[in-house]
This record gives structure tokens, C-alpha cells and sequence, in this order.
């Protein structure tokens, strides 16, 4: 059963704003939805139901899946789980788990022998590789060569901020190119000027492609690089070879969230996603679903 306890926002307007709200979400839903409040029930895909409540701003709510877990209860939307496998509970969640979704190791403190474990039980992914995990040394190997011995996908952030292109290079001859997925980690202020903005809550500084907290400048923080020009800076910065980019761009970030019989390759069956670009890897046209957009 999936339970979450929410607060609906202050706004102003009547309680139909709210509970039309929760309508539409609830009719994207194939499980069924309730919605509770103070220990009376009513369905979540009845209008009527839901207004009988009086949900208002500050009105503390909890909407339930019943008979279906949290998977269900979005559909199956839910394609990949971040989790540090050092923290109370995390294995067995890794074992319980792994079978619906594609659990990956992230943001960790974990050493070799944990994130082995981690990987028995059923991860197969590492989220942003070097970053926010410990390194590697020769008696402290560290959760990047569990990754290697396992078969691991893991991502890279080829800004050419966060990771050196030594490093790069280096993950994309150890792990191959079938293992690695490019990311962009952006934040708010991608595609826009240098200044001032904020990621949860934290006063951001943006210069350039590099991202920083503003009172702890020497903290990445999230990146101001779209995944095109991260596929493009591997390939023209790092010396990463373009078929090897672009694998890892697409087909291989398809392929690990289960989506790469519609998306990622051009093949018989997929959709027609195409970006066209000159040799510096300036785009030039762009297409989705076979229809030119840019």
C-alpha cells in the first residue's frame, strides 16, 4: 500500500481549485486512489468526494493507493531509485526492490565491501561517478571499482567542470562505452546569463558553465550544461570519440530506464528523435517524432 501524507499549499480560491487538482491526477492513475482526511475516506476520481472533504490550503491530507505499491501507483513512471546502501535498511531495500525499478548508488559515503553488497543485492547503476562518493585508492578502493567488478552502468557529468577529461577518457576505456551514460546535472539556470539563483533552497552562483553555493564557492553545485553540449564537449574537449558520445547520450541512457524500443537508436520502430549537426557539432536542424522542429 502506498501512503503519503501531504499539506495542499495556501492559495487562494475556492476548494474546487484544490480537489480538481486531484482529479486530474488521480485519473492518470490505473490503480485505485483515495483521499483522506481526519480518518474519513472518500476516491480520489470523485469530484464530488474529494470537495465533501473541504480541502483548503493547510489542510494536511493522505493520499492512498490501496492494494498497490509505490510503483503502481504512478503507472510503473518511476524508472530509477537513488540510494547510499551505507544507510540503515538500504540492502534489503536494494533486494526488495530491484525487480521493479533500477535501483543506483548515489550521493555515498560507502566503502568497496558495502557497495559490492549493494550490487549482489540487485543495484546496477552509479549516479554521477567521482561525485559526492569516495575516490579510488590502492587499500580503500572505494565504491568506483565495485562499480568496475560488477558490470556497472554508471554516468558521467561531461561539463568539463565536474570531472577531468583524464577521467573521462579513463571511464570510457575501463567501463566502455556500452556502460556509460552521459548526464547534464543542470539546474534552474541552464540556458540563462551568470547571476544569482538558487537549487533547494541554497543561493546559487553561476559563471560560465560552472555552478557553485554562493557562501561556499569551491561547492559544485548542479551544472549550467545542457546534455547536448556535454555529448559536444566530450567529444571536441576531452578527445572522447563521437560514436562513443553519442552512445552514451542516447541509446544507453534509453536502455537503462527501459524506454529504447521507442527511444535512443535510429532504428525500424522507434520514434524519428533526430538532431543534425555540422562537423564542429553545431546544430543544425532538429527533429521530433519526423517532424523538423528547429
Amino acid at each position: 500500500m502506498y501512503v503519503k501524507e501531504v499539506t495542499v499549499e495556501n492559495q487562494v480560491g475556492l476548494h474546487a481549485r484544490p480537489a480538481t487538482f486531484f482529479i486530474q491526477k488521480a485519473n492518470e492513475f490505473k490503480s485505485s486512489i483515495w483521499v483522506e482526511k481526519e480518518e474519513r475516506r472518500v476516491n480520489a476520481k470523485s469530484l464530488l468526494g474529494v470537495l465533501s472533504l473541504g480541502i483548503v490550503g493547510g489542510t494536511t491530507i493522505r493520499i492512498i493507493a490501496d492494494g498497490a505499491d509505490e510503483q503502481a501507483a504512478v503507472d510503473g513512471l518511476i524508472k530509477l531509485v537513488d540510494i547510499a546502501p551505507e544507510e540503515p535498511g538500504a540492502l534489503e531495500f536494494i533486494a526488495a526492490c530491484h525487480d521493479e525499478v533500477r535501483i543506483s548508488i548515489a550521493h555515498t559515503c560507502t566503502d568497496y565491501d558495502t557497495a559490492i553488497a549493494a550490487f549482489d543485492a540487485g543495484a546496477t547503476h552509479m549516479t554521477h561517478l567521482y561525485n559526492a562518493m569516495p575516490g579510488i585508492t590502492h587499500r580503500e578502493p572505494g565504491p568506483i571499482i565495485a562499480a568496475l567488478e560488477r558490470g556497472a552502468e554508471v554516468e558521467l557529468i561531461t561539463d568539463n567542470v565536474h570531472i577531468h577529461p583524464a577521467m573521462v577518457r579513463f571511464t570510457f576505456n575501463t567501463f566502455g562505452d556500452d556502460h556509460v551514460i552521459l548526464i547534464a546535472d543542470s539546474m534552474m539556470a541552464c540556458g540563462l546569463p551568470d547571476g544569482q539563483y538558487s537549487l533547494g533552497g541554497q543561493a546559487i552562483t553561476v559563471k560560465g558553465p560552472r555552478a557553485t553555493l554562493t557562501e561556499h564557492p569551491d561547492t559544485i553545485a548542479g551544472s549550467n550544461t545542457c546534455l547536448y553540449d556535454c555529448m559536444k564537449r566530450a567529444v571536441l574537449e576531452m578527445n572522447v570519440p563521437l560514436e562513443s558520445a553519442v552512445r552514451a547520450a542516447s541509446e544507453n541512457p534509453a536502455k537503462s530506464i527501459g524506454i529504447d524500443n521507442d527511444y535512443g537508436s535510429l532504428a525500424a520502430g522507434r520514434y524519428g528523435n533526430v538532431i543534425l549537426a555540422d562537423k564542429e557539432l553545431n546544430i543544425q536542424a532538429v527533429y521530433q517524432k519526423g517532424t523538423r522542429i528547429v
